[in-house]
């Protein structure tokens, strides 16, 4: 029983300890008319969680609209000074054991032991990239070394912030997949493969061509999918693809083969892909 306590205290204990880290955290952000970022990024949030009559819902969704633009207003006056911030709210992660202390903290009455954990934390951080858009471009070099990291999904955990970037971002991805680092090329892919249909083919392919022979077999199998999800507009990539029907993983040659007739379904068959 004794020990049974300890454990709880000692539970409770690191929620506490948790929530006053992360309180500090927080006032380091930069502040807008007397709001920290946080704060403001919390508004950005439009979703609905009751169950409402129709009317109720109408207005409770122009109020949260409207304290969104508000909030994106405020997000925009703070600027690149809230980069760091998002950054390192990006880079949240939580073990098992935070994680089950995180849903404990939701279901308790006071306030102030009611903690963040890391999926809101990087969802919010998104939610500021979004509002910024171009102008978090100093943001690029530090979200590309980042591609290494990982949710629980195993996707690139600043995926959604390159893309909310624009442009300038998908030419640094671009650029990142030919890091020597693995994971950075890896990450990179997945991103890219969220962004395909805006990245232009003429751009892309060609480096994904390298990628076929990369010494990484995730990296492989990743250029070849996204290859396939550009269609006829991946012609020139047909002959990297061929030769990489000999790969010796017969998985690997079946989705070769699946790419090619993607790209060129007549074509796969007069070169007897099956």
């Amino acid at each position: 029983m004794k020990m049974r306590f300890r454990i709880l205290l000692a539970a409770l204990l690191a929620v506490v300890l948790g929530g006053l880290a992360w309180k500090m955290l927080l006032s380091r952000e930069p502040v807008y008319q007397g709001r920290s970022l946080n704060s403001w990024l919390h508004d950005l949030d439009s979703s609905i969680q009751e169950r409402l009559p129709v009317e109720q819902v109408r207005i409770l969704m122009a109020e949260k609209q409207k304290k969104r633009e508000v909030a994106e207003q405020a997000i925009r006056q703070i600027g690149t000074n809230a980069l760091p911030a998002l950054i390192t709210m990006l880079r949240s992660k939580d073990s098992k054991l935070k994680e089950k202390l995180f849903v404990w903290s939701t279901k308790q009455p006071i306030s102030w032991l009611r903690l963040q954990g890391a999926s809101e934390r990087r969802w919010l951080a998104n939610e500021g990239f979004r509002v910024l858009g171009e102008e978090a471009e100093p943001a690029i070099p530090f979200l590309i070394e980042m591609l290494k990291d990982r949710d629980e999904v195993g996707v690139p955990v600043t995926t959604d912030a390159l893309m909310a970037i624009g442009p300038k971002a998908f030419l640094a991805v671009i650029c990142a997949l030919i890091n020597q680092d693995y994971r950075i090329r890896i990450g990179a892919l997945f991103a890219l493969e969220e962004a395909a249909p805006q990245v232009s083919p003429a751009i892309v392919v060609p480096v994904l061509v390298e990628r076929l022979t990369d010494t990484n077999a995730v990296v492989r199998s990743l250029a070849v999918f996204i290859l396939g999800k550009y269609g006829s507009a991946a012609k020139a990539a047909i002959p990297g693809l061929l030769k990489a029907l000999n790969d010796p993983n017969a998985e690997r040659r079946s989705d070769v083969a699946k790419a090619l007739k993607q790209i060129d379904p007549e074509g796969a068959t007069k070169s007897g892909v099956k």
